[in-house]
């Protein structure tokens, strides 16, 4: 179908390398056994490997290690907590010097935190937060602060949308922290404003899935003005299927991390109402090197917050995603 042609060849192509490189882990220096000429290695679990957010990520810290001449071992967690504690107990077994961590869970991530900090390995947040309980264990953190990015959103659609309206969520993973913070900060930014949240949906930050459920609440909901995603892949998706409903002056679409060329595209053209940033490459590039001034002992903050800016049609050229990576 047309409608769902439209993935952008730069999300693919980060697809299709990730993809190639979680079969066998990613190395910006050489094999898998213990280094004994002093390179540093670093073991980086990445539940998401290949999501249109992870990949540029991915990148960004493969780019910057091969820089520094890391040694980066990077595999796919394939959002399952059971394969990346697994993952997790290979890294320790090949003694790296620390583990960059993106969970699929706070659930799953207890267990995860606390075998590598029982092995005496720091452990670098990366992108998501772990579970509450587990979060005095990282060396330290580098993340957006989840729930105020939906909450500049909320604010935007409210400014937008004085009259107020009926507003649906499409939402990533369920349980994952920006799943859970991201609508809870859409529903701050939105108080005090005549805008009602009227259901919320999962479509696993996947376009497709989006799309449909996008469809089925556009029918369900004839009275609907504004559809906020979780990230920008999934407005996407729903404004696809607003465009295919002919709802396009009726229905306004908002979404989260700024996400490349395409996003700023559908920003200028009016399709995308909204958006704030998040760079892929600020994080994978930041949590590189703060393992690296980890191991070598050198003093870093507890947490270090990704920028999240309002992005719309009028700012839209002036603004770096920070998804392009060279």
């Amino acid at each position: 179908m047309k409608r769902r042609s439209r993935i952008s060849a730069v999300t693919l192509a980060f697809a299709m390398v990730f993809m190639t490189l979680a079969s066998q882990a990613v190395f910006a220096g050489g094999g898998q056994q213990k280094k004994s000429d002093g390179t540093i290695r670093i073991g980086f679990i990445n539940a998401f490997l290949t999501t249109p957010y992870q990949a540029p990520l991915d990148a960004a810290a493969v780019k910057r290690a091969k820089e520094l001449g890391v040694e980066l071992i990077l595999v796919d967690g394939k959002a399952d907590s059971a394969t990346m504690l697994s993952q997790a107990q290979s890294f320790i077994d090949q003694k790296v010097d620390a583990i960059m961590f993106v969970p699929a869970d706070m659930a799953g991530s207890i267990t995860i935190v606390k075998a590598i900090h029982a092995a005496g390995i720091p452990v670098i947040g990366v992108n998501s937060r772990p579970d509450p309980s587990v979060e005095n264990l990282l060396a330290t953190q580098v993340s957006c602060d989840l729930e105020y990015e939906g909450e500049v959103i909320g604010k935007l659609v409210a400014s937008h949308f004085p009259q107020g309206g009926k507003a649906v969520t499409i939402e990533g993973f369920a349980g994952t922290e920006a799943q859970q913070k991201r609508t809870a900060g859409f529903k701050k930014g939105l108080a005090g404003s005549k805008v009602e949240v009227v259901q919320e949906v999962i479509a696993d930050w996947d376009r497709a899935k989006a799309m449909s459920a996008a469809d089925d609440l556009i029918t369900r909901i004839p009275d609907l003005k504004i559809i906020f995603a979780q990230d920008d892949s999934m407005a996407f998706g729903a404004i696809e299927a607003v465009k295919a409903a002919g709802k396009m002056d009726q229905i306004k679409v908002y979404g989260i991390g700024f996400m490349g060329d395409e996003s700023r595209a559908y920003l200028k053209s009016g399709e995308l109402q909204g958006t704030c940033t998040q760079s892929p490459s600020y994080e994978g590039v930041t949590g590189l090197e703060l393992a690296v001034k980890v191991i070598k002992g050198e003093k870093v903050d507890a947490y270090y917050r990704t920028e999240a800016l309002p992005v719309s049609k009028e700012n839209a050229d002036s603004i770096d995603h920070g998804f392009n990576v060279n």
